[in-house]
C-alpha cells in the first residue's frame, strides 16, 4: 500500500467515525428530550384525564328538565317554553339548541360560544325567540317565543349537545275566546279546554 492510499483510508475511516459519533450524540440528545417530555407528559396527561373524568362525572348526574304538561298559548301571545338543568350549573359557554324535529329547517334557536346564531335559524322564528342570558349561569335555558302563530304548535326539543342532555316541550296553540272570562281556549278549532 502506498502512503497516499493509507492516508485516503485513514481519512475515510476518521470521517465515518466522526459521523457515527455525531449520529450517536444526536440520538442520545433526542432520547434525553424524549425522556424529559414523557416525564412531563405523564403528570400533565394524568391531570387532563382526571379533569375530563370529573367533568364527565359531574355532568352525568345533571338532568335537563322540561314541563310535565303541554304549554297552551293563544295566537299572538308571548310565551316561555321552560327548560332548565338540575342541579343548576353554568351553561353560558355551552352550545344550546332549541329545535322542532318535525320541520325541515329544524333549528328554532341556537347559541354557541356565547353568541346567538341567527343564520341557521328557521326563518319563521326570526326575531321571535330569545334565551334568558342572565339566567344561563343557573342552568336556565328556557326559550321565550314572541307573537305565537298557529304554525308554532308542535314539540320543541331543548338540547345541550356536548353534555348529551335533552328534554322536550309540547306547545299547543289555539284561539283565545276573549269574551269568555273563564279562560276557554279553542284548540285547532276542534276541542274546547278549560284552563
Amino acid at each position: 500500500m502506498t502512503s497516499l492510499t493509507l492516508i485516503t483510508i485513514q481519512k475515510h475511516f476518521f470521517s465515518n467515525t466522526v459521523s457515527l459519533v455525531h449520529f450517536q450524540s444526536c440520538r442520545m440528545v433526542h432520547q434525553i428530550y424524549r425522556l424529559c417530555f414523557l416525564s412531563l407528559l405523564g403528570p400533565l396527561l394524568s391531570v387532563l384525564v382526571l379533569n375530563l373524568l370529573l367533568t364527565h362525572f359531574c355532568r352525568g348526574h345533571s338532568q335537563l328538565i322540561g314541563p310535565p304538561q303541554s304549554i297552551l298559548a293563544g295566537i299572538g301571545d308571548d310565551i316561555i317554553l321552560p327548560c332548565h338543568l338540575k342541579p343548576a350549573m353554568d351553561v353560558n359557554a355551552e352550545t344550546i339548541e332549541w329545535t322542532r324535529p318535525d320541520l325541515g329547517q329544524r333549528f328554532v334557536h341556537v347559541r354557541r360560544s356565547g353568541q346567538d346564531l341567527v343564520n341557521i335559524k328557521n326563518p319563521s322564528y326570526k326575531g321571535r325567540t330569545s334565551l334568558f342570558s342572565d339566567e344561563l349561569k343557573q342552568g336556565n335555558i328556557s326559550l321565550k317565543l314572541s307573537k305565537v302563530q298557529l304554525s308554532d304548535q308542535g314539540t320543541y326539543v331543548c338540547d345541550i349537545p356536548l353534555m348529551n342532555k335533552k328534554s322536550s316541550v309540547r306547545l299547543v296553540v289555539g284561539k283565545c275566546d276573549k269574551e269568555n272570562k273563564r279562560g276557554h281556549f279553542q284548540i285547532n278549532s276542534f276541542t274546547n279546554l278549560h284552563i
